[in-house]
């Protein structure tokens, strides 16, 4: 096939144009432009291919380094897991040090205080010895007649002492804060002896008793702890206390009979949780519960107007009249006497019946009214 040079070249020599010549010529310049515009489009291929690649290389590259920004997160997170962990764990070994560190206080003031307690009572005792000292003065003015006109008279007992005699056999002790303070000794029974301490609480009766003559006594009753519930004392602290008094008073006389008086209601004070503490105890050390509660409150919760005085606190005259009896009905306190011959003779008949009264200042403890034996 001849080329186009040719062709003109035959053109050029004939000097003939034809028509389809010109054709042929058109033909192969389209040709030759097709076959340029395919290889541009080859080109253009081949280089969308190559980005094709860089792309899929760059998104494997993002994904890699998502995944490792991953793992790395993850650790971070971790890591601030076990911080977290680890400071918790430092927050509880810090609050049981601290527990542990109030506890030790806690002990400490308990100690502190058991001693304040002790020196007080010391002072107490030797305030009272200067007292008593002071009140024998007058006596030992008195002339040798008077002096010897007393002892020949009976001796009228003493109830205000600090030891105990040994001669004080088979008796009972009623010892306690100010709340027993207008019990009339001889108007009980005569093998009962009274000992009142103003303004004890139970560490202070335990010192009195720890350094007193309690063996020869057959029972004890303990009417304390009015003074430890005012000072809003921890239940937990009153029931070690009370459980050491009783201890105390164990170790001195081990057959002894113990009975605890419950605390008489005060005003604005809660005595029911100190009473449940008694209660509580009193299974567990083997004593008696006089209980005091129902007697001293009326049905409306209040105090028992007649049986305080004004700083609902302290009883009156009716007031210790009704804890007495409370305290007879666990242990016989008062003085039996019989009321008539006849009223014998009928007893003696019958067997089993005693016409008892029992008397304080004048007032039956049977019905509460004054001036009759009947």
């Amino acid at each position: 096939m001849k080329n186009k040079e040719d062709i003109k070249e035959i053109h050029s020599d004939t000097g003939i144009v034809s028509q389809p010549l010109q054709n042929v010529n058109e033909l192969l310049q389209a040709r030759e432009n097709i076959t340029q515009d395919e290889n541009s489009v080859k080109s253009l291929l081949h280089q969308l291919l190559d980005k094709i690649d860089s792309l899929s290389e760059l998104v494997k590259s993002i994904d890699e380094q998502r995944i490792e920004d991953k793992q790395d997160f993850q650790n971070k997170i971790n890591q601030v897991n076990d911080k977290i962990t680890a400071f918790s764990k430092q927050m509880c070994t810090n609050d049981e040090h601290q527990a542990e560190h109030l506890r030790e206080i806690e002990n400490s003031f308990k100690l502190v205080k058991i001693e304040q307690d002790k020196n007080f009572s010391q002072v107490h005792n030797k305030i009272q010895s200067l007292s008593d000292r002071v009140k024998d003065i007058p006596s030992r003015s008195h002339n040798t007649a008077s002096t010897s006109k007393a002892l020949d008279q009976p001796q009228t007992k003493r109830t205000n002492f600090q030891t105990f005699p040994d001669d004080r056999k088979d008796k009972t002790l009623i010892i306690g804060s100010s709340i027993i303070k207008g019990i009339d000794a001889s108007k009980i029974g005569k093998d009962v002896d009274i000992r009142t301490n103003r303004g004890a609480t139970v560490p202070i009766l335990t010192e009195k008793i720890r350094k007193s003559n309690i063996q020869h006594y057959i029972s004890i009753i303990l009417v304390v702890g009015g003074n430890d519930a005012s000072s809003r004392i921890q239940p937990e602290a009153f029931r070690e206390t009370y459980e050491f008094m009783i201890k105390t008073v164990r170790s001195i006389n081990p057959s002894i009979d113990i009975a605890v008086s419950e605390i008489c209601r005060r005003r604005n004070v809660n005595t029911d949780v100190y009473n449940t503490i008694l209660h509580r105890i009193s299974t567990e050390l083997n004593f008696k519960i006089i209980k005091q509660t129902d007697a001293f409150v009326s049905r409306g919760g209040d105090l028992v107007s007649t049986y305080y005085h004004r700083d609902g606190i302290h009883l009156t005259n009716q007031g210790t009249i009704q804890l007495l009896r409370n305290i007879n009905r666990v242990v016989n306190i008062f003085i039996r006497t019989n009321s008539s011959q006849s009223n014998n003779e009928n007893n003696e008949q019958h067997g089993e019946r005693q016409s008892i009264v029992n008397t304080f200042n004048g007032i039956c403890f049977n019905c509460g009214f004054h001036d009759h034996h009947n």
